[in-house]
């Protein structure tokens, strides 16, 4: 029954925290998960999950059990209006509802502010992967795909190129990155020199990802 703050950088894993807790964590349907852009949408946008969330979140709804609002993408949705309407809910019975916010980290200390902390019980940062975190994912999903010489690949590809090492830091990018090398066959030519010449950019990883993906 705690107010929290979920922290770190773009495709960390923040998102696929909150949703996992709320898909597979959630017998008692105690979490919900919301998206912040919600709060700034029309009733006529919103869906009446989603309606009902807000109309807690706001106290226009009470619950006789304890909830707790997954409160996704702030730092994609954020406004001054929005966050003082969240500062009163944060103020109000913790007994009925505590918000779990996922939050950019950056942003979220250029935001933070006297009244948002004096309701925020912990901050949970979530770190960026090394290398042996990495390896195991592969592992893991060579093996889920069926794809014995996935792992191989990834270390070879990998190994002193300091450019896929940072790559490995984000899951989101890890998997964009394995994603392409578990098919090589479909991988663009700028790609293939780019994982060479250790000259690629996130930029580059994208829209290889997006070129391989149109052609599955």
């Amino acid at each position: 029954k705690k107010n929290l703050v979920i922290l770190g950088e773009a495709g960390i894993g923040k998102s696929t925290l909150l949703k996992y807790i709320f898909l597979f964590e959630n017998e008692n349907m105690e979490f919900l998960y919301l998206k912040a852009s919600a709060l700034q949408r029309t009733a006529e946008e919103l869906t009446d999950y989603e309606q009902a969330v807000l109309c807690l979140l706001r106290g226009e709804k009470e619950t006789r059990t304890h909830k707790t609002i997954l409160l996704d993408g702030m730092d994609e949705s954020y406004t001054d209006a929005m966050m003082e309407d969240l500062i009163q809910a944060l103020g109000r019975s913790r007994s009925q509802l505590s918000i779990w916010f996922g939050w950019r980290t950056e942003h979220y200390y250029q935001k933070e502010t006297e009244r948002l902390s004096r309701w925020i019980d912990n901050v949970l940062a979530l770190p960026p992967w090394d290398i042996d975190t990495a390896e195991e994912y592969v592992r893991i999903y060579a093996k889920k795909t069926d794809q014995q010489m996935l792992q191989k690949k990834f270390h070879a590809q990998v190994q002193g190129n300091d450019t896929l090492l940072g790559f490995i830091a984000s899951p989101f990018q890890l998997t964009l990155l394995v994603y392409l090398l578990e098919d090589g066959t479909l991988l663009p030519d700028a790609f293939t020199q780019s994982l060479v010449a250790a000259d690629l950019t996130i930029y580059k990883l994208y829209e290889a990802f997006f070129r391989c993906w149109l052609k599955k």
